[in-house]
């Protein structure tokens, strides 16, 4: 219910709702006034990513004294941090950022961009990456070519300091350590799901 009670603060009336989000008039209206109708997480992400409201913005109490984000508010690169059970949900970096940055944060959340590792983590889930976490075979990590290009993949060790960042899906390549000049940037810690 802490979705539903977020989402009035936004003031959106079911209408507004439904141009922003693309479900009918009703299906908003019935959630609305039906006092044991809520939402889920698919919908919460999209409300987020289309107002915008930082990742998991709906999914934590807040004051209706404090100020509600308005469109376009929130565009900086990275998210405040959300607190869920006394685990702390690092900053959301939107890939595109991500991919700009120099210096990661020591844990940051990431969208996963592609299909490159699908039907192991799908496109648009949310991971969880530490640097200073140490690549593993079959650990996914984020990490650059020499020309600086981003990508998630599975680490596998060749030999010795010689490794691959391995793709599941077909049309994305296997990138080789020493061939693409590739650095680990940080390594998965959890994912959502």
């Amino acid at each position: 219910m802490i979705r539903k009670q977020n989402l009035t603060l936004l003031g959106k009336k079911p209408g507004e709702l439904s141009a922003l989000l693309g479900k009918s008039y009703s299906y908003w209206r019935d959630l609305m006034v039906d006092p044991k109708k809520s939402f889920g997480e698919k919908t919460a992400r999209d409300i987020e990513e289309r107002y915008p409201l930082p990742r998991g913005w709906l999914d934590v109490p807040h004051d209706d004294r404090e100020p509600v984000p308005q469109p376009g508010q929130v565009n900086s690169a990275v998210a405040q941090p959300v607190i869920l059970d006394e685990f702390t949900v690092p900053s959301t970096l939107r890939w595109e950022d991500l991919e700009k940055m120099e210096q990661l944060p020591e844990r940051f959340t990431v969208v996963m961009p592609d299909d490159a590792l699908a039907g192991h983590i799908d496109k648009g889930t949310g991971l969880i990456f530490e640097r200073d976490l140490a690549p593993a075979p079959g650990k996914t990590v984020l990490l650059a070519d020499a020309e600086g290009h981003r990508f998630i993949r599975l680490y596998a060790l060749v030999r010795g300091d010689h490794w691959q960042a391995q793709a599941r899906a077909a049309g994305y390549v296997t990138l080789d350590s020493r061939e693409h000049g590739l650095k680990v940037l940080a390594t998965m810690k959890w994912r959502e799901g």
